[in-house]
């Protein structure tokens, strides 16, 4: 009889692999919507809907459930990342969450070495401070910025009059100039990317921006290159099991697991 044991594409759980998946159900710092705290659960159940391939070299961890304190996430995201590193994982693909999750993921991992970083996103999130936190959401990637040298921005079409120094800081491709020669040779040389859905022009998002957002197919293209971190943020499930947004991160946690286990560049 077929069953679903509920990890991220019937991987096994907490063994010894080169990737280590985990996610990070966090939204209590987000301003608008709720919800993104579900998006690890439907991600992983809108995998049994998609077609794999079974020999994805990884285990899945499950998720880490911080308190509402950002602070106490981030410390919790690195507690959680240091074991895994003690444990020999090199290799992580994360499911937020949030975007805040991915200040702790690179932070941590910029001291192992993560060089070249990859923003996909809407909006710019490059405010020093939002809602008396510079762990906010909002803040990604002034932060990521500070760890890492070498940052872009892919897919941006919102930018506040306070972070629009973000234009001199950071390599950036609009949404409404996207292609997929140019991304791609970005994304190729990255270390560690990050995906907020909300680049795509979807309702199920915590933050939507419909004008130019990217195409899908377009954006799986642009998807190459070994990496050393993967994350996924900002989806809001409508419901569990074959949710839209949980199949669009399914599909590229698939691609993803690809590129951090070797098995496709």
């Amino acid at each position: 009889m077929d069953k679903i044991n509920y990890s991220l594409f019937g991987m096994p759980w907490k063994t010894k692999a080169k990737v280590a998946v985990f996610g990070v159900a966090y939204d209590a710092n987000s301003e608008l919507a709720k919800g993104s705290l579900a998006f690890p659960a439907a991600i992983r159940l809108s995998s049994y809907g998609v077609e794999w391939d079974q020999s994805f070299d990884a285990s899945d961890f499950g998720d880490i459930l911080p308190p509402h304190e950002v602070d106490k996430m981030h410390e919790g995201v690195k507690e959680f990342l240091d074991d895994l590193w003690g444990d020999g994982f090199r290799k992580f693909f994360v499911m937020g969450g949030n975007h805040s999750v991915t200040i702790p993921i690179v932070e941590f991992l910029a001291e192992k070495g993560l060089k070249k970083y990859v923003h996909f996103d809407a909006h710019a999130d490059f405010r020093d401070e939002f809602l008396e936190t510079k762990k906010s959401f909002a803040c990604v990637l002034k932060r990521v910025s500070e760890v890492v040298s070498d940052v872009s921005l892919i897919g941006v079409r919102s930018v506040a009059d306070e972070e629009k120094d973000v234009y001199d800081k950071v390599e950036i491709i609009k949404g409404e100039n996207f292609e997929v020669n140019n991304a791609k040779k970005l994304v190729e040389k990255a270390d560690y990317v990050s995906v907020d859905m909300d680049v795509f022009p979807i309702s199920q998002v915590t933050n939507p921006e419909p004008a130019h957002g990217l195409e899908f197919g377009k954006f799986l293209e642009t998807l190459h290159g070994k990496k050393m971190g993967f994350d996924v943020v900002e989806g809001v499930p409508e419901k569990l099991y074959g949710d839209f947004v949980g199949t669009q991160g399914a599909l590229i946690a698939r691609r993803a697991l690809t590129l951090l286990d070797g098995s496709v560049v």
